[in-house]
């Protein structure tokens, strides 16, 4: 089972239901700089519960966490009909955190209708149409994958998941 499809639906529900989502990169738990920084992270955006693999699943502490693949089965069957959604344009869709180089990282709130906007002007920028394929190789916690995979979904188009993710990034 690949997460990154179930990443993708994770993404979208929790939009669906008026939540907002913080991209998180789980790679570098092994580093004790970036267990830090990511320690600081979910303590600085006040994360109540955690979408992940199922083997980073005890890397939260007291933090709810929900193993996706773990329940892929329950997951596909869900229903397919749509909900009703009470989602403000101005509320908060996602929050990316910067590097960090000036010191501690810091927390951008981007609103649904920032998201909207710039999904809207990508995928007319880059002309992105229903039977277009799109590969999606940068890291979650990298601010290109939302213009990988929402201006791609919201033209009809197929999202392809690198497994290799970040691994032609420069």
């Amino acid at each position: 089972m690949q997460l990154y499809p179930l990443l993708a639906a994770a993404l979208l529900g929790v939009l669906k239901a008026g939540a907002a989502y913080l991209p998180f990169d789980l790679e570098s738990t092994a580093d004790i700089t970036a267990s830090e920084r990511q320690r600081f992270i979910l303590q600085n955006a006040g994360v109540t519960l955690i979408l992940a693999d199922s083997a980073k699943i005890d890397d939260f502490g007291t933090i709810n966490a929900i193993a996706l693949a773990a329940h892929e089965s329950a997951i596909m069957q869900e229903s397919a009909e749509a909900l009703i959604n009470e989602t403000n344009r101005d509320g908060l869709a996602y929050v990316i955190y910067t590097s960090g180089s000036t010191g501690k990282p810091k927390g951008v709130l981007i609103p649904h209708k920032a998201l909207i906007n710039h999904c809207y002007a990508v995928a007319d920028r880059y002309g992105i149409h229903s039977t277009d394929r799109v590969l999606q190789f940068a890291a979650i916690s990298f601010d290109v994958a939302t213009e990988e995979i929402f201006p791609t979904l919201l033209s009809g188009a197929t999202v392809v998941f690198s497994r290799y993710q970040g691994a032609l990034s420069f």
